[in-house]
């Protein structure tokens, strides 16, 4: 079986929805000005702006965008207009099956991992984890925009996203799909009938402003409901902002991470710019990936 990214090209339609927590107006009008610039047709859902509390309308308006998106005629991509809190509460109401058939591009990063995971039960689905729409403007310093660019256009030389400089934390070498994202998702859907097998996947993880002992817990959850049982290797992200507390008796969080990772007894890496975090990269999951833990690099493979 193969796995590719789909490279949009000029006139695709890329569906922008709100799954999640609630949009400011100007800068997702902003984003999608960026994906018109690229020659795409980004086009808005109907509850797009909606709010309700802190979340971006009812369960019921935000998943009957997700459903008209993922349904549309001439849909290439289905891109989250902003992470947040929202997305669990959308998959008992979602014809899963049903969009996972469609085999629509998913981007985006953070609550978008819960929809990624949920529509990979079957088969590997592609997801470009990378920023929301409504951040495209924002004045990051950093490439985010450019490396969203490249992975929505193909614009990877060879098909191969390559990342070096990563540290080792186990050394070995494994081909094979990448899945993951969040790591607050991805606890968040184990134990569920959401969560897909990761037996023989590469699992990425990273999360922002999570306490060390926070991780743990979420880590420990992950290996007591046999989430991670089977995987053959482990990427670590940044996991910004996820120090202890001033004052607070702590492990640190790569203490944390890297203890753990050497538990999996897998070839594992930390330290990939994705996800949450400045310098940011988009990089494609439900595709496979050569790593080397060894030399620290890992190529993604989006052809």
């Amino acid at each position: 079986m193969t796995f590719s990214m789909p490279a949009l090209g000029p006139g695709d339609i890329v569906h922008v929805v709100a799954p999640a927590g609630p949009v400011p107006g100007e800068a997702v009008k902003h984003g999608m000005s960026i994906l018109a610039g690229w020659g795409l047709s980004p086009v808005a859902g109907r509850h797009l702006l909606a709010q309700e509390g802190y979340l971006a309308g009812s369960d019921e308006e935000r998943a009957a965008d997700l459903a008209a998106a993922f349904a549309g005629d001439g849909t290439s991509a289905v891109a989250f207009a902003r992470g947040g809190f929202g997305t669990t509460r959308l998959l008992p109401l979602l014809d899963l099956p049903a969009l996972a058939a469609r085999r629509r591009l998913l981007l985006g990063y953070s609550d978008a991992t819960a929809l990624g995971l949920a529509l990979s039960r079957d088969h590997p689905q592609p997801h470009l984890y990378g920023p929301g729409i409504a951040e495209l403007g924002a004045p990051e310093p950093d490439h985010h925009v450019a490396s969203l660019q490249a992975g929505l256009l193909g614009q990877h030389p060879g098909g191969v996203q390559t990342i070096q400089g990563l540290q080792t934390i186990r050394p070995g070498h494994v081909r094979a799909v990448v899945m993951g994202g969040c790591l607050s998702l991805v606890a968040a859907l184990a134990g569920t009938p959401f969560m897909p097998s990761l037996q023989g996947r590469i699992l990425f993880l990273e999360d922002v402003g999570e306490e060390p002992y926070r991780l743990d817990r979420m880590l420990t959850q992950l290996s007591a409901a046999g989430v991670v049982e089977g995987i053959c290797a482990l990427i670590l992200g940044r996991f910004t902002g996820c120090g202890p507390r001033p004052g607070a008796d702590s492990l640190e969080a790569p203490e944390v991470l890297e203890s753990w990772a050497r538990d999996l007894d897998v070839p594992a890496v930390a330290g990939l710019a994705a996800g949450h975090g400045p310098g940011r990269m988009t990089i494609p999951l439900g595709v496979e990936a050569d790593l080397d833990a060894e030399t620290g690099t890992v190529a993604f493979q989006h052809r």
